[in-house]
């Protein structure tokens, strides 16, 4: 296999594995289940996300055996890039606050559960 593909098997399958564990827990019960940390697994498809975009990215332009990068490639990778770009500015508070709808912003993780978890750890 050549270093391209070996590099985005390898991304695929690590999104992939990210990926697993939300899925696994998006029914009602789990949401129930799980409490706060139903929040905690989900937040797992973020870094997913980024490496199923390199995955894409690595593997378009090989994907049907073309080993030239077209302008095609180019651009379709460039919007794929401009779309992981935004969904995780979208997910930052202070773009919230720039447009005052911090209302609508919800964290990751609230301040009195990050000091539930250290206490425990």
């Amino acid at each position: 296999m050549l270093p391209t593909y070996q590099v985005s098997v390898w991304l695929g399958i690590t999104a992939l594995a990210l990926m697993a564990p939300a899925a696994l827990t998006s029914f009602d019960g789990m949401v129930q289940r799980l409490g706060k940390y139903w929040r905690m697994i989900h937040l797992l498809t973020v870094p997913a996300l980024v490496l199923a975009a390199g995955h894409i990215i690595l593997i378009d332009s090989n994907f049907l055996g073309d080993m030239e990068w077209t302008t095609t490639q180019k651009l379709s990778s460039g919007l794929l890039g401009l779309f992981v770009f935004v969904v995780l500015l979208l997910r930052s508070p202070w773009l919230w606050a720039l447009f005052s709808l911090e209302k609508f912003y919800a964290a990751p993780v609230k301040e009195k559960d990050k000091e539930r978890i250290k206490d425990k750890g």
